[in-house]
């Protein structure tokens, strides 16, 4: 499953469930998957895409919901942090 959550709908944060309330550390680099900013609605994959292709400002953590949002053509690079795909998208 995905959690995702939208934010006044002006930015999506979406998961992988398995991470939330995680920290990911490597090197200086460190990501808390805070439940504040990210657990909201548990959806499945199918969901996730209809939900995703309606906003322009994403925040994604976790290899499930990049490897989406890849397929889908909404992100055509991410970042990894301990073997864990994540990306951001912000529209001006």
């Amino acid at each position: 499953m995905i959690f995702v959550k939208e934010h006044n709908n002006k930015v999506l944060a979406a998961c992988d469930e398995e991470l939330l309330g995680k920290t990911l550390t490597e090197g200086e680099k460190e990501i808390t998957i805070t439940r504040k900013f990210y657990e909201g609605q548990k959806v499945t994959e199918q969901e996730f895409i209809k939900i995703i292709k309606k906003h322009n400002n994403i925040n994604l953590i976790g290899n499930k919901v990049v490897e989406i949002a890849e397929k889908q053509g909404i992100i055509k690079h991410h970042n990894e942090i301990n073997n864990i795909k994540y990306a951001v998208i912000i529209t001006i």
